[in-house]
């Protein structure tokens, strides 16, 4: 009898409740005409993929001067203007606490988070950047 006989995999039994990719599988064995099987069906085997295990692809890592610049930045840029945290988060669409962290330089923020804090700060993001920079060199 087949290891597979009654898996998900063998075809005489219910539908398979997922689609099979093609290719994602080998035809092993038939069993039908001459094999004494209780039930017609096909041996299907895993094919060795050839893509890696993991499905995150590897980056490089964030340099943490950087972040942390950006962080020192917006909280310079903030307290120049008189704002508190919990104010600048709510017009920048974040709560204070993703603000917090990204002030001590322990959070990464997104694209568009950095375009609200710019834009609640009343500033382009090339000037925050700028800012940021100046502080990374330091």
């Amino acid at each position: 009898m087949c290891k597979h006989f009654g898996s998900p995999l063998s075809e005489a039994g219910s539908p398979l409740p997922f689609p099979l990719r093609r290719g994602e599988f080998v035809l092993t064995r038939r069993h039908g005409a001459g094999v004494t099987s209780a039930r017609p069906h096909l041996c299907l085997e895993p094919k060795p993929s050839s893509f890696s295990k993991s499905i995150v692809v590897p980056r490089t890592p964030q340099d943490p001067k950087s972040q942390a610049a950006l962080g020192k930045a917006i909280r310079q840029l903030r307290n120049k203007q008189g704002k508190s945290q919990a104010t600048l988060a709510t017009e920048a669409g974040i709560t204070p606490n993703m603000l917090s962290l990204i002030e001590r330089g322990e959070a990464n923020p997104s694209w568009a988070t950095v375009q609200g804090i710019a834009h609640a700060l009343d500033i382009s993001i090339t000037k925050m950047a700028a800012a940021a920079e100046r502080l990374a060199d330091r």
